[in-house]
């Protein structure tokens, strides 16, 4: 024998639950916000990169003074070639030790000459990590 069972149901109006519910959307979306943000990061990739912690000469130097540059790291000496430029366009040569790089030049630098000095942006550090912003400076020979 089949019997039909109608059941009546009611809906009621919880103000407490309504509030958790309201919470919880709260917090989802607070979640996905942050997971958004997250694959942001990881897909814009690192934009810290290195930087330049001390660079001479500065002010005015000596017609023998050598052009220093120190990074917060080590520098992998082959993403310096190229970056580096003196103006008015002088000979010397380059080297990279950990996070120093020097440029010397061949002869005595012009007396009375202002130099500009232009590191390119590039310069890669050891670990992968790039110099993002050029660096320029200038200095006047004594």
């Amino acid at each position: 024998m089949l019997t039909r069972w109608k059941s009546r149901q009611s809906l009621t109006f919880d103000s407490a639950h309504s509030h958790l519910d309201r919470l919880d959307i709260g917090v989802a979306l607070a979640s996905l916000a942050l997971i958004g943000a997250i694959v942001l990061v990881l897909l814009h990739g690192d934009r810290v990169g290195i930087s330049v912690r001390r660079f001479a000469p500065q002010g005015l130097a000596s017609s023998q003074s050598a052009i220093q540059i120190a990074f917060d790291e080590a520098i992998d000496p082959e993403s310096v070639v190229g970056k580096l430029s003196l103006t008015p366009e002088t000979e010397g040569t380059l080297s990279v030790s950990g996070n120093q790089l020097e440029w010397r030049p061949k002869g005595a630098l012009r007396q009375g000459q202002t130099y500009t000095v232009r590191l390119a942006e590039g310069v890669r550090a050891q670990n992968g990590r790039l110099l993002l912003q050029a660096h320029e400076w200038q200095f006047r020979v004594r």
